[in-house]
């Protein structure tokens, strides 16, 4: 684990701890750790992106607002 804590910050990785959990297995080896950590780093990447999109604004708030909505008086 302490090299994939290494690995975050050298590829400068803000969620460290999330990165850990993603990136560890028991059966992980050293060598195939710059793979694993390549693949990683790009999904996060991915996910910050889309969270920039428009339309998964839109989809958030409206799984935020989906509890609320009331029909003829009954929740």
């Amino acid at each position: 684990m302490e090299d994939l804590v290494a690995e975050a910050t050298r590829k400068q990785i803000a969620d460290k701890g999330a990165f850990v959990k993603k990136a560890f297995t028991p059966t992980l080896d050293l060598q195939s750790l710059d793979e694993r950590v390549t693949t990683i780093a790009k999904q996060e990447l991915a996910k910050k992106e889309a969270k920039q999109d428009i339309y998964f604004q839109f989809d958030e708030c409206i799984k935020t607002k989906e509890r609320k909505v009331r029909t003829n008086g009954k929740v």
